[in-house]
């Protein structure tokens, strides 16, 4: 279990360094980095000057983009120092089958991921927004539950795990509406692409680790394994994601106004 200690640690640290030097390229190097802040807004209703009841919106704020693009990783960081930190706790959790540290994180770091990948393509209304990343925190919760009720249990309960599949799918039915309405594909970068095939992939990934662990195929008879297995995937998943995206934010403020 030490070793397992260990290999968080060093991860904390591997997300930790990427986030640093992302701020620091935004902030002393590519400072037109920060030039994509895109408003966010938000509908409500009103009335016209006829007293007819209308759909209204208004900017609530811009969002620094390529900041907040680094906040998940600082999230997988803190996340990772606090196992280190409360080891005990967490030794006690893998070995009863679970991972509370694991699955909370989740919630908030990929929430955030597929939140700014939304925005990429269009979703800028703090209504959808909220869904998006409320959905998938669920979803990720819901991993939570599949954990916590199959603890000694022979027979596997896989209703948290369909439930999440269905929920998870909600903020790609969204993203996939925008992308079907927009009359103008052709200029989507390949950034934009890249990010959301390979999240996509990596979704399903986390998904089907998973399913291995519970199905108990090969190495995945050992919990510890399936530990790995998402750390591993979390890493390469988050740092594969966020360069995409960040290395896009130069152009990305063109784009968009050209897309929507």
């Amino acid at each position: 279990m030490e070793s397992l200690i260990r290999f968080n640690k060093k991860m904390g640290i591997a997300h930790f360094i990427q986030a640093v030097i992302m701020v620091l390229i935004a902030l002393f190097v590519i400072q037109d980095l920060q030039e994509f802040q895109p408003d966010i807004i938000v509908y409500y209703q009103d009335l016209n000057e006829d007293f007819e009841l209308i759909t209204a919106s208004k900017v609530l704020f811009t969002l620094p983009f390529s900041l907040v693009t680094t906040s998940f990783l600082f999230l997988s960081a803190f996340f990772h120092f606090l196992i280190v930190k409360y080891q005990k706790t967490y030794i006690t959790q893998i070995e009863k089958g679970y991972n509370t540290f694991r699955w909370v994180e989740y919630a908030l770091s990929s929430s955030i991921l597929i939140t700014l990948l939304a925005i990429l393509f269009g979703v800028l209304d703090l209504q959808t927004l909220s869904i998006i990343f409320i959905s998938n925190a669920v979803m990720n919760l819901l991993g939570l539950e599949m954990e916590l009720s199959n603890q000694n249990q022979e027979k596997k309960r896989f209703l948290p795990y369909i439930i999440g599949w269905i929920i998870g799918l909600a903020p790609w039915v969204v993203i996939f509406m925008y992308l079907g309405f927009t009359p103008k594909l052709d200029l989507v970068p390949w950034y934009g692409w890249a990010a959301i095939g390979g999240y996509f992939m990596f979704f399903n990934s986390f998904a089907f680790n998973m399913l291995f662990q519970y199905l108990k195929i090969g190495p995945y008879k050992n919990y510890i394994f399936g530990e790995k297995v998402y750390v591993w995937l979390s890493l390469i998943a988050k740092s594969t994601i966020a360069w995409i995206v960040y290395s896009g934010a130069l152009q990305t403020s063109d784009i968009i106004s050209q897309l929507f």
